[in-house]
């Protein structure tokens, strides 16, 4: 009980969606992954050992300039050198939290597998 007209579209019908499937079956057998064999779990954890590689590059810089201001202003000024060792204080903390946040994040990356 099909009319001409029925037959024409679902001809018409089938002829599209076999033109527009031919592109994705071709190009689904040739497309390369851009970053490889890399899990979005290894891109966070490089990206976070990067930023913690930059705060410890910080912390060790901000331990380098308060030695320099002891050095230089602490043997006169009392208040100089008090600076300075609150400055070498908290670099060194900084770079403590650095560090255990990298031994954290390393312990963690290896128990899930990243």
């Amino acid at each position: 009980m099909s009319s001409p007209i029925h037959n024409k579209l679902r001809l018409a019908g089938a002829t599209a969606i076999l033109f527009l499937s031919i592109p994705t079956i071709i190009f689904a057998a040739t497309f390369v992954r851009p970053l490889g064999n890399v899990s979005i779990g290894n891109i966070i954890v490089n990206i976070i050992n990067w930023l913690l590689g930059l705060a410890v590059l910080l912390a060790m810089l901000a331990l380098v300039i308060g030695g320099i201001r002891l050095i230089f202003g602490g043997f006169d000024n009392e208040a100089e050198a008090a600076r300075a060792k609150k400055i070498i204080f908290w670099s060194l903390a900084g770079l403590a939290v650095v560090v255990l946040s990298l031994t954290i994040i390393n312990i963690l990356s290896g128990i899930l597998n990243f």
